[in-house]
């Protein structure tokens, strides 16, 4: 995590850092220390709900969506792409529907340890969302058996991920995946 965080502010029609903000060091934290200061540090930004980085990923990405963030992974930090991701985060919000209609992480279905997700749905309303963004949480921290994905490809990232993977297409041209983990064996 960074030791610092720079808040932009567009004001006459320019990006402004109006403020920096320090990060209390996590290298050494446990899990409900890092969750505590990610909320700190929501509580600092007021109503922003806007996040970017370089590399937004397990319980900082996990914590700043419970907190209802925007969150996009960039590789520099200029007016363009300041410009381009409140572009999208305008369009996003006209257009949000309701958690329910656009679900951000898999749910458990009423099989215990067997989870769904429409990650195609999840897409459709937020295109900026990668499915390693979508799922990589979920994937390294929550005990599962069984995560059926509805995709329109399966992510290849996930060919390597140590699952056994299933894939059928549906007929409305996206595919199922059916992931279980290699070591759950024939539970």
């Amino acid at each position: 995590m960074a030791d610092t965080i720079a808040v932009f502010e567009k004001t006459d029609g320019e990006w402004v850092r109006n403020e920096t903000l320090y990060v209390n060091s996590m290298e050494r934290s446990g899990i409900p220390e890092i969750r505590s200061e990610i909320r700190r540090i929501a509580e600092a930004l007021g109503a922003c709900r806007i996040a970017a980085g370089t590399q937004i990923s397990g319980i900082m990405y996990q914590e700043l969506d419970k907190l209802g963030f925007s969150i996009f992974e960039i590789t520099q930090c200029s007016p363009a792409v300041l410009d381009e991701i409140l572009k999208d985060v305008t369009e996003l919000n006209a257009s949000a529907g309701t958690p329910e209609e656009a679900p951000g992480k898999p749910a458990e279905t009423e099989t215990p340890g067997v989870f769904f997700f429409d990650l195609q749905r999840l897409q459709n309303a937020h295109p900026e969302i990668s499915s390693k963004q979508a799922l990589r949480d979920f994937l390294e921290n929550e005990p599962f058996y069984e995560l059926r994905l509805v995709c329109a490809h399966l992510p290849p990232w996930l060919e390597n991920g140590g699952y056994d993977i299933n894939t059928e297409p549906m007929a409305d041209g996206q595919t199922l995946a059916v992931l279980r983990k290699k070591q759950c064996g024939g539970i």
